[in-house]
């Protein structure tokens, strides 16, 4: 499992995502991300890189909930937002 923590804007809680392994050398701290939420899609920034190997107990640790969201994208978060008016940010 890899996995990423990150922020939301406005708040300095950090969360856990699970990254697919095909995002994995792209995907590096400081990188905005669009990531699956339990209210939808939103935006983090990454305050880690991809943990890789034993994150799940990482995760575990930190208090993250299980299953894990995923990152679903590095990029296109501006046509994201352009082609879905009723995408909100949250935080």
């Amino acid at each position: 499992m890899n996995i990423i923590f990150g922020e939301h804007d406005g708040c300095k809680k950090e969360f856990c995502w699970e990254v697919p392994d095909y995002f994995v050398g792209y995907i590096k701290k400081g990188d905005l991300l669009l990531v699956n939420t339990y209210r939808g899609l939103d935006i983090a920034t990454s305050v880690s890189d991809v943990i890789s190997g034993d994150s799940k107990y990482v995760a575990e640790k930190m208090g993250a909930y299980f299953p894990l969201k995923l990152v679903v994208s590095k990029r296109g978060i501006n046509c994201y937002k352009m082609s879905n008016p009723n995408f909100r940010e949250i935080g």
